[in-house]
């Protein structure tokens, strides 16, 4: 008899570590945690295009629905002010207003926010087979961007002059011509003064591994403003060969335009060239800004 209690009991205790054992192992769904990472960094008021990274366990979506809800977090009670769909991108390049280099798929939508503050953002996630998964954080928005917006006026260049800066730092010219660097550029285009634009037209770039081409001499050149050759109601002004003659492979230029009416902002110079076969080159670009003069007012300290 004890010998077959003792065998009872052994059984008994070997199959409560079964059964434990098999409670152990049984594996627990839980919906995965979702968070988002806003890489848009200069946020303002006005319209905004917000990219942003969507991370479900810690791994990046590149697929599903994401909506989001947008609140201004100093209101009263809580009011959606504005929602969007985001859309996903693969190609980092498509957004050019990025806080660092990203390599991850990641959301694009588009936002308006009326005013500057705290704002809260709700992303609601919606992948087939799943729950709806929400995730929310915080968005600071500036009266004014960081970054001229587009149509504003740009900001002041601070080319250097004499006045800023050592001879050495200006031209490598021995003498220096004193009346080529008394002006900062910007200085020069609210006054009116002429702006002078240099070039140098090349035939002789381009890659051989394919086969020769042959070289000619520049024949010509022209710049544009703010519009390009190639579109509509484009305007050339003729470039002059500062030896004065159009007889060389690689030519340098000049023109003076004048800045006379020119409105504030961003404006684009284009220049090119042609060679003597008839060839126009490619178009090169160059950024001129114009500012708002600024106004010095007399005070007295006492």
């Amino acid at each position: 008899m004890p010998l077959f209690l003792v065998t009872m009991l052994t059984c008994a205790l070997a199959g409560f570590a079964c059964q434990a054992a098999a409670r152990e192992s049984t594996p627990t769904t839980s919906p995965p945690s979702v968070s988002v990472e806003v890489v848009t960094q200069d946020l303002a008021v006005g319209d905004s295009r917000l990219a942003l990274v969507v991370l479900a366990d810690g791994r990046p979506l590149s697929e599903g629905a994401v909506h989001l809800v947008f609140y201004y977090l100093q209101d009263p009670q809580p009011v959606v002010r504005a929602e969007a769909d985001a859309v996903p991108r693969l190609d980092q390049h498509e957004h050019a207003n990025l806080a660092d280099h990203v390599d991850l798929p990641f959301y694009v939508a588009p936002v308006r926010f009326d005013r500057a503050g705290p704002w809260g953002m709700e992303a609601q996630v919606n992948q087939p087979g799943s729950a709806t998964r929400v995730a929310r954080t915080r968005l600071d928005v500036r009266e004014q961007p960081l970054a001229p917006a587009i149509g504003s006026p740009a900001p002041r260049s601070a080319s250097k002059t004499l006045r800023t800066a050592p001879p050495e730092e200006l031209s490598s010219a021995v003498p220096i011509d004193p009346e080529l660097y008394g002006l900062s550029i910007a200085e020069a285009i609210e006054t009116g003064q002429p702006l002078v634009v240099n070039s140098t037209v090349d035939d002789t770039r381009y890659n051989n591994s394919n086969g020769a081409e042959p070289v000619q001499a520049v024949a010509a050149a022209e710049v544009y403003l703010d519009t390009p050759p190639w579109s509509p109601g484009a305007a050339p002004v003729a470039l002059a060969a500062v030896d004065g003659t159009f007889d060389e492979t690689i030519e340098p230029v000049t023109a003076t335009l004048s800045t006379a009416g020119w409105p504030v902002g961003r404006h684009t110079l284009f220049v090119r060239g042609r060679d003597a076969a008839g060839n126009w080159g490619p178009v090169s670009a160059v950024f001129v800004d114009v500012i708002v003069p600024v106004e010095l007012q007399e005070f007295t300290v006492e």
